[in-house]
């Protein structure tokens, strides 16, 4: 988060938590009793559930609506839109020449 440079805002547990699980999507294995599962996480889950994990699992409108529009999510997209803008560009391309619905979902 300091790397960031993320402003005073983000620097919380609730921010700190959602990157966590953006990155190490296993902390949040459905047995709350595994080794694996975080138990800090517990606390804010049922808030950052849909944004941070689910859309990953399940995409549709309404879940990728709710992570864009995260105040969060919004600024660690536009870092990473600036410093890698052909990580995007390549993705885009690859989505488009799709045989099935590529056009569309581009």
């Amino acid at each position: 988060m300091f790397e960031l440079k993320l402003p005073d805002k983000f620097m919380n547990l609730k921010c700190l938590y959602m990157m966590m699980l953006i990155l190490f999507p296993k902390i949040a294995k459905k047995q709350r009793e595994s080794k694996g599962f975080c138990g800090e996480l517990e606390i804010y889950f049922p808030e950052i559930r849909i944004c941070c994990y689910e859309i990953f699992k399940e995409n549709n409108i309404k879940k990728r609506s709710s992570f864009f529009s995260n105040p969060l999510i919004k600024h660690l997209w536009s870092i990473f839109i600036t410093t890698k803008p052909r990580t995007c560009v390549t993705h885009l391309r690859r989505i488009r020449s799709y045989p099935y619905e590529g056009e569309a979902r581009f």
